[in-house]
């Protein structure tokens, strides 16, 4: 019987080489796959990080336009003209978009603001805005998600009335009034023998001087915008602590003694009327007066204005009795002609008669056709307040806060 010849050793080689280079280029595959995997997840978490932190980035971009806002209208925040909103004091949510039925991420912001002073020494607000983007119910105090925080800086808004004494018409002062401060006036300027201007002033039309102007005197000026202070802006209604308030209607067409002060819903104390009034022997403390019609005083009559707001608003004459003694703060807009009257009404011509007594800080705008009466005899101090200069914008009077410094975290 024959026997079996052994396997060929030559011919069993091929195959085991064959099997050898197929485990490597299984493993080839492994590790290909296994990189292209790792690749993929690593690309997957670059890309959910970029997410996050533009997430993040946004939230701090609304935390700087909330600041922009409060700090440009503090009384929607609940403080008065004057204060600096402090910022939210912790994070607050923002809401998810309405385009998106289900939130990826929940987005909170907080700010700080603070008083400071721009490169150029001017008054400005410093915000640092800090924004967070955490998976839906966490919690944006903890130490997880992504944050990032914008540092600006805006310069501090304001209405301000750069003349003591600014009219749209030709300007008369008249004998004994003293100005401390620059006028301005959008036609012709005429200074009375014995009136004094301790300032600049510039008129678009001409000069007449027959008293005393310590500064230059500039004609041919471009004519000079003023901000409106009107009737409609602070009566009945104005914009204080986040809502609006009412100011108090005076009943009758007189008031003598002061009104009824810091009553709730009129925080600044304001008060008006609409028809010709007087106030006689009256005092209005941390307040203002607005009227559509004339306005007599008569007696003893003190108002000081809170900062911001106007002192006088009047739409027609402003007439004082020729005995009255005046004292005001705050800037004053009439719309018509400042006179001294008898007790009658009637105007004074008699120069020889008491002169009425008027001293006032802040400035005075006139924004009608005339200015003072040319037989005024009022004895009129005025002095120019940079405190008393700005006025609060009204709701569709925003000032945009110039940004002078802006950087991302």
């Amino acid at each position: 019987m024959p026997t079996a010849s052994p396997r060929n050793p030559e011919r069993l080689r091929p195959r085991g080489v064959a099997l050898i280079l197929v485990l490597i280029i299984v493993a080839a595959i492994f590790v290909v796959g296994l990189a292209a995997i790792t690749a993929a997840t690593s690309s997957s978490l670059s890309g959910s990080n970029f997410v996050d932190y533009a997430t993040a980035l946004q939230g701090a971009q609304s935390g700087v336009e909330v600041a922009r806002r409060y700090l440009d209208h503090p009384w929607e925040a609940g403080l008065s003209w004057g204060q600096t909103w402090p910022g939210t004091g912790s994070y607050v949510a923002m809401p998810p978009p309405s385009d998106s039925p289900v939130a990826l991420r929940d987005v909170y912001y907080t700010v700080t603001a603070t008083s400071t002073l721009s490169a150029t020494g001017a008054p400005a607000y410093l915000i640092t805005s800090t924004g967070r983007a955490l998976a839906p119910g966490g919690d944006p105090t903890g130490t997880t998600g992504a944050t990032r925080t914008i540092t600006a800086v805006f310069l501090q808004p304001a209405i301000s009335l750069p003349n003591l004494i600014t009219s749209t018409a030709g300007l008369y002062l008249p004998t004994n009034a003293t100005i401390h401060g620059s006028v301005f006036c959008d036609q012709n300027a005429i200074v009375a023998a014995g009136a004094a201007v301790q300032g600049n002033l510039a008129a678009v039309g001409s000069i007449t001087n027959f008293g005393t102007v310590s500064g230059a005197s500039t004609t041919s000026c471009s004519t000079l915008f003023i901000p409106p202070v009107t009737y409609g802006q602070y009566t009945p209604t104005y914009s204080f602590g986040g809502a609006t308030n009412t100011a108090v209607l005076l009943a009758g067409a007189l008031l003598t003694g002061a009104p009824p002060l810091g009553m709730p819903n009129n925080p600044d104390n304001l008060f008006y009327s609409t028809t010709n009034f007087t106030l006689s022997n009256a005092t209005i403390t941390g307040g203002g007066f607005v009227t559509s019609g004339n306005l007599t005083l008569s007696g003893t009559v003190a108002i000081t204005a809170p900062l911001g707001f106007p002192a006088l608003v009047v739409g027609g004459d402003l007439l004082l009795n020729r005995n009255a003694t005046l004292t005001t703060a705050g800037p004053i807009t009439v719309a018509r002609t400042i006179r001294m009257v008898n007790d009658d009404g009637s105007e004074v011509t008699d120069t020889s008669l008491p002169q009425a007594l008027w001293t006032h800080t802040g400035p005075l705008l006139f924004t009608g056709p005339a200015t003072f009466s040319a037989y005024s005899t009022i004895n009129f101090t005025a002095n120019y307040d940079a405190t008393r200069a700005a006025l609060q914008p009204v709701s569709h009077m925003p000032l945009p806060l110039p940004i002078v410094s802006y950087a991302e975290n």
